[in-house]
């Protein structure tokens, strides 16, 4: 499988993304208590979201651009791919306004919304007069305006010539880095292994935070990663759900709905599979339950060891299997 760079686009897109959660959550929650919160940090956000949007707006003017590894494909062959679209998403939006100090309602939100999805049919309808062959994906209204979409690779030419689009990159398969570390064997010895959770909150100075109330009430945090256990003790009245994102497949000896996003457990595991992985665990997958207990653990523990943020709204996407 061929390895694709990440573009500057959706860099920008992500960092936009996550410093527009740190601000909006922020901004309600200081209306709805009474509690000061320090404006520096804000400020900072502020700086680092304005920087976020104009890098956004001036890639989009750059006029339509095929992803570099898209520009020696041709033939007949199917190349999957995201097309992005002109039209400003309801992200960059309520980030434009956020940094003018004004309210982005849901009615601006609704029709940010239906001007996306109308340039989104607008440039579909010229795709089909272009006879460009097309199997349509996921749409994006968002965090991005665009589609994902299978034609064929003799078409992607076409698609630069329709108004509105203003990049085309490949729509690929991102796969998790091996994980080399030691086995659980190997490490679960006392003179190896020495856990850190019960200092680590002090170090980064969150108690002092949790003393003013500040435990993540308002925020919601979304972990992408291997799923997650949501029976876990730890995570009882803060986890809201999740999606599963990983196909079914041979892999897995059930199906699962949509909207599990528990980690792979032994019974999913077809028969014939070790017992145990190669680092001791029956669980194959333990990594997204161990971010999100890192993130908001309750400390539902003999230790009382919790998370940074206890007290937010907890949501798992599977994404990785």
């Amino acid at each position: 499988m061929k390895n694709f760079k990440f573009t500057k686009f959706l860099s920008s897109i992500l960092a936009f993304v996550m410093v527009l959660s740190l601000l909006v959550p922020l901004s309600s929650a200081s209306a709805e208590e009474s509690k000061p919160f320090k404006q520096d940090g804000q400020s900072e956000s502020i700086i680092q979201l304005k920087a976020a949007i104009a890098e956004q707006l001036s890639l989009s003017k750059d006029g339509p651009t095929l992803h570099e590894s898209l520009q020696n494909v041709s033939g007949n062959q199917k190349v999957a791919v995201i097309v992005h679209l002109s039209e400003k998403p309801v992200a960059l939006e309520e980030g434009i306004s956020l940094v003018k100090g004004e309210e982005f309602s849901k009615a601006q939100e609704n029709e940010v919304r239906s001007n996306v999805k109308e340039q989104q049919a607008e440039v579909k309808e010229e795709l089909a007069a272009k006879n460009v062959q097309m199997t349509q994906g996921y749409t994006f209204d968002t965090v991005l305006n665009g589609f994902a979409a299978t034609v064929k690779a003799n078409d992607l030419p076409k698609l630069l010539t329709v108004e509105g689009i203003t990049l085309i990159e490949p729509d690929a398969i991102v796969s998790a880095s091996e994980d080399n570390t030691m086995k659980s064997s190997e490490l679960i010895k006392e003179d190896q292994l020495e856990a850190r959770m019960n200092t680590s909150n002090s170090f980064l100075g969150i108690e002092k935070l949790w003393k003013e109330g500040i435990e993540g009430q308002g925020i919601k945090v979304a972990v992408l990663d291997t799923g997650i256990d949501a029976d876990h003790p730890e995570f009882a009245g803060v986890f809201k759900g999740g999606k599963n994102f990983i196909p079914n497949s041979s892999t897995y000896t059930k199906p699962r709905t949509d909207d599990d996003a528990s980690e792979t457990s032994p019974t999913e595991r077809p028969a014939g599979t070790p017992e145990f992985n190669e680092k001791g665990s029956a669980f194959y997958t333990s990594h997204g339950t161990h971010v999100a207990g890192t993130i908001a653990a309750i400390g539902a523990n003999e230790f009382g060891i919790k998370g940074i943020a206890p007290k937010v709204d907890l949501y798992a996407y599977r994404v990785l299997g």
